[in-house]
């Protein structure tokens, strides 16, 4: 029996169903070839392929008659054969034409340049493996198999016809081994056919392969990939398939079937129904852009099947115009992923009793369904959505359809939408028996109606930071089961709704989580249905601008109950459980939470949460909120106030006998550290001596009393007056940094704590808003943390860093030869990598120095000579620190005049001076209060003098000179003035750092050659300058309140290496090159030369 089924509408399930043909005509009714019809036209084969009687045509032979020759008998083709030429035509219009009748033979026959082979039956390898390709020809018959008794290849390429009346059938006899069968029809080559059958009979293997653009298969009735075979179907770079209807595993024996669909432009066109395992294991993949089309889509037929469609990658696409079902009696499966697309009109997974359907979409993929998607119709049925970009649209949505089970999980920031109705558990009053559950993790769902229990049973889950969008949610009155359980998870309305939850009731579960729920009402109102029963552990929290009422007995919740924004109303009187929470928001002024309770409020046991949005420190103006809480009558007081703000409090008023409002004050958990622990100790040394005196003097002691007690009274009444006025003073970002090893940032902790108390006193301070938004739950290791990144640029390190790597430049002097009575000319090019260690919290750096010095000198006399030079250097520094991040580029220049004397004609006197500028750009990264960078833009004035001298022991080929040095420099930082960082850009004041070293040692100088020597330093310096470079800034917005930065103290020992070779081409000329090391206390540098003078 052959397996081909149709798709129908099923009027009174309301459901599309798979029903079987006796493979008439696959539904279209008006053909008149049917399966009886099917099996007489291939008696002719089964007869070519026993034997031959009639003519034949041998091996080796070419066929270019340019005429057409007709055969009135069968005819055989075996071997090596050529037909070829424009006018060649073999025609057997009544008989068969057969190739590869010999089974000792391999036949290959080839059919090109116009020739044309016509018959009214054709067989490949009916016994002996055979190969045909029509090349630029035309190939024509009723009825073509491909492979019987062995393989059967057959190329139409190169714009060739394959033109079949009825039917081609590939694998078309039983055989004992399998083999391949392959159509290729490729490069614009042709093929058309009313079906065709790849791997038609039991253990055969047949492919078929279209390729390139312009290449087609166009078979008018049917397509069967693996029939009772096994089939492959492959269409890429351009390739085409038209057909009615397309079948993936059609009868027993076909498992493992499958079609491929790659590129662009490559396409399947399917007019009626695609089945993907209709009977086996059958797989459908279509990826790299390629696109299926069809009417009708059933994947996974009959109980025997499992079908599989994946679709990979962007602008692959199915293309489904009437019905999608995955999973009919079987199981089905859809893959989507890699911004594929999915495009379908009505869908159901899961669609009979004992099916199993699933949807997946990941990664991009793309879900498009015009009406309505059922996810378990009387089947099971799941649907997965995971991905950021990951979408799905459709009308209608049920979860959980008659009979069936039902799952959606929409997952990692996927999104589904349902345009009008989202149903879980039911449809209608067939669905009793239904179950339905969507999960919403940390993903987004919208429906404008949302039924959660539609006469089933159904579960809506949103967790994990899910966020569900509708208009309204509800129930049916008689459905079995209706929850709703929120973990981490917002319910968000789209429109005013005047009952919400409808029809729920104490019997039905509404639950919060550990992780609590919010329902954001934006700025619609919403009432909660009267008998629906909010239950949990986890918190409540109200967000949006719009009001939320619920009777009080709808409030069962245990954790607690926050206000982010907008108005909660409780009807009913309202008393706050021993410890209760109540969260309020402030957001600005005019946008904070309220609680409005419809009757008398009790909140004696109850504590206040006040959860201060960063807006809250950048409001002006008064520090009040009004009627936080509003009843009728307001017992009591709150037992406790908390925040979330380390930098301000915040004071409950009751004054008013039916409301309770709010202010911002200076923190207050100070004072209580400073609580008199001392105290208790005078009481116990006071006992031991009064018991002494009451024996002996019994009168006596009544009289101290007396005088005593009228004493005492007045201290306690002047303390008290006193006591206030400390927490007014704010210190909470120094008593941060002191409780952290590293205080180097007390003085710019002191300034920002300044600014707190400015704000709570005088109602306005940029800076302070700032921080009070910023440090939102912080604790005191974050405080500190912030405080130390505000630090100014290098902490004062600049001048310093700029000072040492001009030294280079002085070093290039000294070490210049000056004996040679010509005048010289010379250039250095140098390289540094200098390294400081932070320490005690103090930022060290890292820094590369590029650069080069020009010089030219001549002789005044003979024992003096002067010279002029320029130097340029240019650094890169980054802060070597655990608390900030820094960065600072610094372009450095001179000009220096030098010379040098000749005491005698072992003994000279250098000296130089000169002055210069750099231009500095810096970069303070900041992460804790903000993301920001604050940039500054400055010059740094440098001056530079020095002499030295020089005693050579030796002559010019061996040397060993002792010398001792002195040099001065001075670099002036102008104030700047930071941007980028908004309040947290800093005005930074002049800056001067002075450096006074003493250097002694020896240099050598040993010839290796005439030509080249080897030459050495060692040396040992002292630096008697500033030993800090100190830095001193204010906040842009708080000009008066400069705070000093201390920089880290330096070594004062140094140690200096250097070695080198120098080679002198010419008389005149020499190069040479060095490394040079200098190391102190946390600090090295290390750098590298090349040099060359001429004389002239």
């Amino acid at each position: 029996m052959n397996h081909i089924y149709r798709v129908v509408f099923n009027q009174s399930l309301g459901v599309y169903q798979c029903v079987s043909e006796l493979a008439k005509s696959h539904g279209k009714s008006s053909s008149s070839k049917s399966q009886s019809t099917i099996k007489f036209l291939l008696t002719p084969l089964a007869i070519a392929i026993l034997g031959l009687s009639g003519q034949a045509i041998a091996a080796d032979f070419v066929v270019n008659k340019d005429q057409r020759t007709i055969y009135d008998k069968n005819l055989a083709i075996d071997g090596n054969v050529l037909i070829t030429g424009p006018k060649t035509v073999i025609s057997a219009p009544n008989n068969e034409i057969n190739f590869g009748i010999d089974p000792k033979r391999t036949t290959d026959v080839s059919i090109k340049n116009g020739a044309v082979i016509e018959a009214d039956v054709s067989s490949l390898g009916a016994n002996g493996p055979t190969t045909v390709t029509v090349n630029k020809a035309s190939f024509n018959a009723d009825i073509v198999g491909i492979g019987a008794n062995s393989s059967g290849t057959l190329n139409i390429i190169n714009n060739a016809n394959l033109n079949v009346g009825n039917s081609i059938f590939m694998g078309f006899t039983p055989v004992k081994s399998r083999f391949l069968n392959i159509l290729n029809i490729n490069s614009g080559g042709k093929v058309v056919t009313d079906r065709i059958d790849v791997a038609k009979v039991v253990n055969t293997n047949a492919a078929v392969l279209i390729s390139g653009i312009g290449s087609k298969l166009t078979a008018q009735d049917a397509v069967t990939i693996g029939d009772k075979g096994v089939g492959y179907l492959s269409v890429d770079q351009g390739g085409e398939l038209t057909t009615t209807t397309l079948a993936i595993a059609n009868d027993l024996g076909s498992a493992g079937s499958s079609v491929e669909v790659n590129g662009a432009g490559s396409n399947i066109k399917v007019d009626g129904i695609t089945f993907v395992g209709l009977s086996e294991n059958g797989r459908l993949s279509i990826r790299g852009g390629g696109q299926v089309t069809s009417d009708t889509v059933l994947i996974g037929g009959l109980s025997t099947a499992q079908g599989t469609l994946n679709i990979d990658g962007i602008g692959s696409t199915l293309n489904n115009s009437t019905a999608l079902i995955v999973g009919a009696q079987s199981i089905g499966t859809i893959n989507a992923t890699n911004n594929a697309t999915l495009n379908s009109a009505s869908t159901e997974i899961g669609q009979a009793l004992g099916a199993v359907g699933k949807v997946s979409l990941t990664s991009g993929a793309k879900w498009n369904n015009e009406n309505f998607i059922s996810v378990g119709s009387y089947g099971e049925g799941v649907l997965e959505v995971a991905g950021p970009t990951t979408k799905v649209n459709t009308n209608d949505l049920t979860v959980g359809f008659y009979k069936g089970q039902g799952k959606v999980n929409i997952t990692d920031n996927a999104t589904v939408k349902v345009n009008r109705l989202l149903q879980i558990g039911g449809f209608d009053d067939r669905s009793v028996d239904s179950v339905g559950e969507v999960t919403v993790n940390n993903a987004n769902l919208s429906a404008p109606i949302t039924v959660v229990g539609a006469l089933g049973s159904g579960t809506l889950n949103i967790i994990n930071n899910g966020v569900v969008k509708t208009e309204a949610i509800g129930r049916y009155t008689n459905s079995k089961k209706s929850d709703v359980n929120f973990d981490k998870g917002t319910l968000e309305l789209t429109e005013s709704k005047s009952q919400l939850f409808n029809n729920f009731t104490s019997d039905n579960t509404i639950k919060l989580g550990l992780g609590g729920g919010t329902i954001n009402t934006n700025e619609f109102i919403a009432e909660l249905y009267e008998e629906a029963v909010i239950t949990g552990k986890g918190n409540f929290t109200k967000a949006g601008k719009g009001t939320l009422v619920m009777a009080m007995p709808s409030k069962q919740w245990t954790g607690t109950t926050n206000i982010d924004q907008g108005l909660l109303v409780l009807d009913g009187d309202y008393v706050m459980r021993n410890g209760e929470n109540l969260g309020i928001g402030l957001n600005s002024l005019d946008d904070y939470g309220q609680l409005l309770v419809l009757g008398n409020a009790d909140i004696s046991k109850g504590q206040l949460q006040i959860n201060a949005s960063e807006a809250v420190g950048k409001m002006t103006g008064s520090n009040e909120w009004k009627n936080i809480v509003l009843a009728e009558s307001v017992t009591g007081k709150f037992s406790a106030i908390t925040d979330n703000s380390p930098l301000v409090s915040f004071q409950a008023d009751y004054s008013d006998a039916s409301a309770v409002s709010l202010k911002m004050v200076a923190p207050t958990p100070e004072p209580p550290v400073v609580v008199p622990p001392v105290k208790p100790e005078p009481p116990v040394v006071v006992p031991p001596v009064k018991p002494e005196p009451p024996v002996v003097v019994p009168p006596v002691k009544p009289e101290p009393p007396v005088v005593v007690p009228p004493v005492k009274p007045e201290p306690p009444v002047v303390v008290p007056p006193v006591k206030p006025e400390p927490p007014v003073a704010d210190t909470t970002f120094v008593k941060a940094i002191e409780s952290q090893t590293n205080q180097t940032a007390l003085g710019l902790a002191s300034v920002l704590d300044q600014a707190i108390e400015d704000r709570i006193n005088n109602g306005n301070n940029e800076l302070a808003d700032a921080l009070i938004s910023n440090t939102l739950n912080f604790d005191k290791p974050k405080l500190a943390a912030a405080a130390n990144e505000l630090q100014p640029l290098l902490m004062g390190a600049a001048n310093r860093f700029i000072t040492d790597s001009n030294y280079t430049a002085t070093e290039a002097l000294t070490e210049r030869s000056l004996s040679n009575p010509q005048r010289g000319l010379w250039a250095k090019i140098i390289g540094s990598n200098s390294s400081h260690d932070e320490e005690s919290g103090i930022t060290g750096y890292d820094a590369d120095s590029y650069g080069a010095i020009v010089g030219i000198d001549t002789p005044i006399n003979d024992n003096l000579r002067l010279g002029v030079a320029f130097s340029y250097i240019d650094s890169d520094v980054d802060s070597n620190s655990s608390t900030f991040n820094h960065e600072m580029t610094a372009k450095n220049w001179q000009i220096l005049g030098y010379g040098n004397y000749a005491a005698s004609e072992a003994t000279q006197v250098n000296f130089h001076a000169g002055a210069g500028s750099s231009d500095v750009k810096g970069e303070r990264n900041l992460s804790i209060l903000t993301e920001a960078i604050a940039s500054s833009d400055y010059s740094v004035d440098t001056l530079q003098a020095g002499f030295g001298i020089g005693h050579r022991i030796g002559n010019e080929l061996r040397s060993f000179t002792p010398f001792a040095q002195m040099n001065y420099a001075r670099a002036e930082s102008d104030g700047y003035r930071e941007t980028g960082a908004g309040v947290y850009n800093l005005e930074v004041d002049e800056n001067t750092y002075e450096s006074l070293r003493w250097t002694a040692g020896v240099k050598m100088s040993q010839a290796l050659t005439p030509k080249l020597a080897l030459t050495g330093q060692l040396a040992a310096a002292l630096e008697n300058g500033d030993r800090r470079s100190d830095i001193t800034a204010s906040f842009i917005d708080t000009p008066g309140a400069n705070f000093t930065t201390s920089g880290q103290e330096i070594g004062q020992e140094i140690g200096i290496v250097g070695v080198g070779l120098s080679y002198m081409p010419t008389a005149n000329t020499k190069l040479s090159a060095g490394y040079r090391g200098e190391w102190r206390e946390n600090y090295n540098d290390q750098g590298a030369s090349i040099a060359l003078q001429t004389t002239f």
